[in-house]
Formats: C-alpha cells, structure tokens, sequence
C-alpha cells in the first residue's frame, strides 16, 4: 500500500509541475502543441492557438494547423499539405469559375457524395451553387439553358429600354415624392 500511494503522490508531483510550466509558457504568450505529428516549431504564439472555455489556458490544445489538417482528413480523406498542393496546381483560382482564391481558408474542398473523392478546390460561390443544385449536372444544364435564353433576349427589347420600370418608379417614388 505504501509503495502505491508513493508512487501516487510522486506522479501528482510530476503533473503538477507540468502544468505549472505549460501555465509559464502561456504567461509568457507561448504554448506547446499537444498533437504527436505537429510539425511547426514548438513552443509556438498563442494566437496560432484557438480560443477554447474547455481548457485551463483558455487556448484549444492543437494549433489552428493540426486541427485544420484533422478536420480535412477526417472529412475528406487529404492531408493539409494535399489541399495546399491541389491550390498550387490549380494556380490558386477557382476549379470551376477561375476565379482568384487568396486564402486556403477560402478554397472549399469540392467532393463526390456517391463515389466519395475529392474533385478540387472551389471558390464559396461556386461551392454553393454544387450544394445548391444536389450536384446534380441535369440541374446544372437546365439552370444553364434557362440563363442562355433569358440572356438572348434584348433587354432593351422587353423593357423599351428600361432594366426594369416597376423597380425604378417605385425607387424614384422613394427619392424624389414630388
């Protein structure tokens, strides 16, 4: 018994000694992530650590890096590293609409519900638009067929040259009373 409760009081010693300097490090504007496959420096700054209530230092236990790569792997099956890849070599734009993507927050991940692979990186909108429509190129045709013929039609043709004359009386209404 007297072995077990030694041992019992030398680990609570040792515990209580790593959270006093992990306490240290965060005083200081530092902490250590906790994730076995981290691969930046540490101790890093906190703000590469997200806010957490759960946790004594206030800050999540990985950095903002180890759970983006988790997240992505879980959800998607790639690492971090591959979505970055696949940004490079769609030369950071849009895979459907070409449009610009800065930020990799940005880049939606873009993925096959059925066959469950990932098809490339998207731009919010476009992400959208796919959800929207159920990924669904019948509806994606339809939508495309029904924009063509509206967008061949003169709007000058339709309106007399007005975009839309309910809109702008009534907004002309709003501005001048008179």
């Amino acid at each position: 018994m007297k072995k077990r409760e030694a041992n019992a009081i030398k680990l609570a010693g040792i515990a209580e000694r790593r959270r006093a300097r992990a306490r240290a490090r965060v005083a200081a504007g530092e902490k250590t992530c906790t994730r076995n496959t981290c691969q930046q420096k540490n101790p890093q700054p906190l703000g590469d650590f997200g806010l957490s209530k759960q946790h004594a230092d206030g800050r999540q236990a990985w950095c903002r890096k180890c759970l983006a790569d988790n997240q992505l792997r879980r959800a998607y099956g790639i690492s971090l590293d591959q979505k970055l890849a696949m940004l490079a070599s769609q030369g950071h734009r849009c895979d459907a609409c070409r449009d610009g993507i800065d930020r990799v927050s940005d880049a939606h991940v873009d993925h096959d519900h059925v066959a469950n692979r990932v098809r490339g990186l998207l731009c919010g909108r476009c992400n959208m638009a796919m959800g929207l429509l159920n990924d669904s190129p019948d509806r994606i045709g339809l939508l495309l067929g029904y924009a063509t013929r509206h967008a061949q039609l003169a709007i000058s043709q339709v309106h007399g040259g007005d975009a839309c004359p309910g809109r702008q009386k009534r907004y002309r209404a709003t501005k001048d009373p008179s």
